[in-house]
């Protein structure tokens, strides 16, 4: 469990109790920073976390030792988050598509691509992408689709989709929308867009569009903000203290 300001804790369920993870300064198997802005379980076993500032780690979940992933000037090769250029930096997403690759983004320097199988790392939206073939730097939120696209929300209301098999990372556009704060898909032909005007629906095969705001009857709220998807239910978190459940 991690949050913005918050310490990551993990829940102990048979035994009904938590160990919480903090920043230590002196011990250096500690979290950087204690604002979690994202946690990562990927399909090899690895446990990701990312903080803010200089924050990717990854977390031995039998001995709860963490390994902090620094960026290195000196050898950019290495695994690490982007440099951090501004003091309001964190990572905002860690995620995994369908060819296992590893997915980090940042609030202020783009994104990175790590692939665990040969260890080479490559950055989108900021000085190393030299090619500039992503046009914005302040990721929001990466959402894997099960058709191998990446959907990108930025905090400069942006959104994108990644073919991963090319790198080709063009940019989205739906009327009246401004800001994309979460992805989700709802089966393989549609995803759902939480934006700050309502929640969005888009067919991909026909590329329509159907719109969700204030309705008394139905949604309570327009700005939606995290998705998440129980036995089959989609919740909708929102600006507010409601939590939206609905098919749809």
């Amino acid at each position: 469990m991690g949050g913005d300001g918050r310490r990551p804790q993990s829940l102990h369920r048979n035994a009904n109790n938590f160990t919480r993870f903090v920043s230590d300064p002196s011990n250096p198997n500690a979290l950087i920073n204690n604002k979690v802005r994202a946690i990562f379980d990927d399909s090899r076993g690895t446990f990701w976390i990312g903080t803010a500032g200089d924050g990717l780690h990854t977390m031995d979940r039998k001995t709860g030792i963490i390994t902090r992933l620094k960026n290195n000037p000196a050898n950019p090769d290495q695994l690490s988050r982007p440099p951090v250029l501004k003091v309001e930096d964190y990572i905002t997403s860690i995620t995994e598509d369908i060819q296992n690759t590893i997915w980090i983004g940042t609030l202020g320097n783009g994104i990175v691509r790590f692939d665990p199988a040969s260890g080479s790392k490559t950055h989108f939206g900021n000085s190393n992408d030299k090619e500039q073939r992503l046009k914005d730097i302040s990721t929001w939120c990466i959402y894997p689709s099960r058709d191998g696209l990446l959907w990108l929300s930025t905090r400069s209301a942006n959104l994108f989709t990644i073919d991963i098999s090319n790198n080709v990372i063009p940019h989205q556009k739906i009327d009246g929308v401004t800001s994309f704060l979460d992805v989700v898909e709802e089966n393989t032909n549609t995803v759902l867009l939480g934006t700050q005007v309502g929640l969005v629906r888009q067919d991909l095969s026909t590329g329509n569009i159907k719109r969700y705001q204030i309705d008394p009857n139905r949604l309570l709220r327009t700005s939606y903000k995290r998705f998440i998807r129980i036995k089959g239910d989609l919740f909708g978190s929102v600006r507010s203290t409601d939590c939206i459940c609905s098919t749809l």
